[in-house]
């Protein structure tokens, strides 16, 4: 299954945009399905973040037209874009891994359960069970077991990993203030995720960064080799670097593009906590 659908590009219907098919009307208004579509050749073409190429279908000629975005010379690489994904997408589903990929991420799995083990050293995380209370009452929980880092954000920080973390370091002074601007606006509303989105001011936004920081080094800490090392392997200036596989270097190359978006998420930590986060910037 995976040979196959390595090989197959996604439309939401039909041949391209202009041609879409099957409609699914039994439900509330037009639902379109997904379709996989192979082109023979086509899939044969390397993938690069950076490119950024057309694809439509003429149905005069029936005919699938592969437009570049850039001119290449003769024999020069043509590249395909198979999306902005992560280094796991693009190892799962294709058997590469791409270097400095602006879209790949790292993620932190134990995030939750390193906050439980802070409720007792850590100001901002004490009364655990009311703030995961908090969380799951706003349906923020799953944002917390599944956290990222992202490359592909300024502060390297997953939208929905802040915004949970905004709304587990919560102060009850933040929810008043929250509270407040609602009555301000006449609305009944209770208080959802969607207040979380956007930072609630300085203090809280930097818990956020502060939390992550100190995560992310204990994180680096646990981790065996460094980025130095794996750079030697895949070098040949290592000692293991003359003897591994091809699937060896493979996973070798992945662990070690892992630890550059951890090294980087760190450096934007730091400067914003440096900074004292002036910048409201998302």
């Amino acid at each position: 299954m995976h040979i196959a659908l390595s090989r197959t590009f996604h439309s939401k219907g039909g041949y391209g945009d202009s041609a879409p098919q099957l409609k699914d009307q039994a439900k509330e208004g037009p639902v379109w399905r997904s379709n996989k579509v192979l082109i023979p050749t086509q899939d044969l073409i390397n993938h690069n973040s950076h490119a950024n190429p057309k694809y439509s279908y003429d149905s005069c000629t029936e005919r699938f037209v592969l437009s570049s975005d850039a001119d290449y010379a003769a024999g020069q690489q043509v590249y395909n874009n198979y999306g902005q994904v992560s280094n796991d997408i693009l190892l799962q589903c294709y058997g590469f891994v791409e270097l400095d990929n602006p879209a790949d991420t790292f993620c932190l799995q134990h995030l939750l359960t390193w906050l439980e083990g802070k409720a007792y050293t850590h100001q901002r995380c004490s009364d655990t069970a009311v703030r995961l209370s908090r969380l799951q009452s706003l349906d923020l929980i799953t944002h917390l077991k599944d956290a990222h880092l992202t490359m592909a954000t300024v502060d390297c920080v997953a939208k929905e990993t802040k915004q949970a973390l905004r709304a587990f370091l919560a102060s009850d002074r933040d929810l008043a203030d929250i509270a407040q601007l609602r009555a301000e606006v006449a609305s009944d509303a209770p208080i959802n995720a969607q207040d979380f989105s956007e930072p609630l001011n300085p203090e809280n936004e930097m818990a956020v960064f502060e939390i992550l920081l100190e995560l992310v080094m204990d994180t680096q800490h646990a981790m065996t080799g460094s980025l130095q090392e794996d750079t030697d392997m895949l070098t040949g200036t290592g000692e293991e670097g003359h003897s591994m596989s091809e699937a060896e270097r493979t996973a070798v190359l992945f662990r070690r593009e892992k630890r550059k978006v951890i090294a980087h998420a760190r450096d934007r930590l730091e400067y914003n906590t440096e900074m004292k986060w002036l910048d409201f910037s998302p």
